[in-house]
């Protein structure tokens, strides 16, 4: 009896979170380019092929940390002949991940070479443990329940993004240029058309850092240094454009800062609140305002802190401190229930996710995947089209793909 293991294949198994149950399925989206394959070549993907031909999508992520070839199983639905259509396409499907069922065939008894596993059982100590090998389940993949040709947008952009980011109210994506000259520009671009509908650049004088709309969607707040001479390391200012006034204005000169610069920013719809993470000698933080009022400021010394997205007025931000028992050291450490032995500090880049409330000035820990995050990242707001970026040597290619109906 011949088997073959291959350890990396199975890990990415593993990272499917391998299915939802038959009887309560986890509906998701998946985008990809299909293909079409037999099963004459040995693979983890003909293992788990429903037919010959059966037929896989190309997936490119979309921040759910996928394999790039996902078996498709047909369904009442989507029959296999559908797929066949689609072939070649790039499309959007609608489905839930199947785990498979493992073989009745003990793997002693199996002739052939078949993919296998870890079987884990529990020791008398009450320990998982290797207790021995077995068959891999079969028949795992995604079950498409719906399935829609999708034209990706793709636009090549000279320069270096800086930053980008989506409109809070409509499908308007904001991209943040840096040219070799380093001279500035924003771009604006409307989903589903190919060239941008707005773009204006940004003074000589001025080296942009990061920007964020406007609550109300009528402009931007930039961060930006003004340096007399090529070499100067100066302080970053905040400047706000509106599309009505179609200048920049100096904004926030006098509220409490940081430090000098200022590598994050991110605004709320609906409130006057508005966050700016900023770093010096290496090391960042976290303030919060209302309007021109600081609301909070964090020390999350040695760790790291970044902000992702406002969600009805709470603040995602990602860190290796322990924001629920204070924002700064000091806080923590007066915190009745903050324990360094049951708290030990957290490697650098061992970041979770917190939701600050800026009108309490608490923060929780959030039960969202770092994967939902990077996805809500990229998604417009409607979560009709996500946005990718590729960087290429002197330029970008930023890619807005339409997303399956919700």
């Amino acid at each position: 009896m011949k088997t073959f293991f291959s350890f990396q294949a199975f890990l990415l198994l593993l990272g499917l979170c391998l299915t939802a149950r038959a009887e309560n399925p986890q509906m998701t989206t998946v985008q990809g380019l299909i293909h079409e394959q037999r099963t004459d070549v040995k693979s983890l993907s003909s293992w788990n092929a429903p037919g010959d031909p059966f037929y896989v999508v190309e997936s490119d992520g979309g921040g759910q940390n996928l394999p790039l070839d996902i078996v498709l199983l047909p369904s009442k639905h989507v029959s296999t002949e559908k797929l066949q259509k689609f072939a070649g396409h790039y499309v959007v499907l609608t489905g839930y991940y199947s785990g498979g069922k493992r073989p009745d065939t003990p793997l002693a008894s199996t002739i052939g070479q078949v993919p296998i596993e870890p079987k884990f059982e529990r020791t008398p100590q009450g320990e998982w443990a290797n207790a021995d090998w077995q068959v891999m389940k079969r028949g795992s993949g995604f079950v498409v329940l719906a399935i829609a040709k999708a034209s990706p947008i793709k636009m090549t952009i000279p320069g270096a993004v800086v930053d980008y980011e989506w409109a809070h109210a409509s499908s308007r994506l904001a991209v943040l240029v840096v040219d070799g000259r380093q001279q500035g520009r924003v771009m604006v671009i409307d989903a589903g058309q190919t060239t941008p509908v707005a773009e204006f650049a940004i003074p000589q004088a001025y080296r942009p850092r990061c920007f964020a709309w406007l609550g109300d969607d009528a402009g931007f707040l930039l961060a930006m240094a003004k340096p007399e001479h090529e070499d100067d390391v100066v302080e970053d200012n905040f400047y706000r454009y509106t599309f009505a006034g179609r200048q920049f204005e100096t904004v926030y000169q006098d509220i409490e800062r940081q430090f000098a610069h200022v590598f994050s920013i991110e605004v709320d719809q609906g409130s006057s609140f508005w966050a700016a993470a900023s770093v010096g000698e290496g090391h960042p933080d976290l303030a919060v305002y209302q309007d021109a009022r600081t609301v909070l400021m964090t020390d999350v010394y040695p760790g790291s802190i970044a902000p992702l997205f406002w969600q009805d007025h709470h603040l995602w931000a990602v860190t290796e401190a322990y924001l629920e028992f204070g924002f700064t050291r000091n806080e923590r450490a007066r915190h009745p229930h903050f324990n360094t032995r049951q708290y030990p500090e957290r490697d650098w880049g061992d970041v979770v996710a917190y939701r600050i409330d800026p009108a309490t000035q608490q923060s929780v820990r959030g039960k969202t995947e770092m994967a939902d995050l990077q996805a809500a990242l990229d998604m417009s707001h409607d979560h009709r089209y996500r946005a990718g970026l590729t960087r290429n040597e002197s330029s970008v290619t930023l890619t807005i793909v339409p997303q399956a109906p919700q």
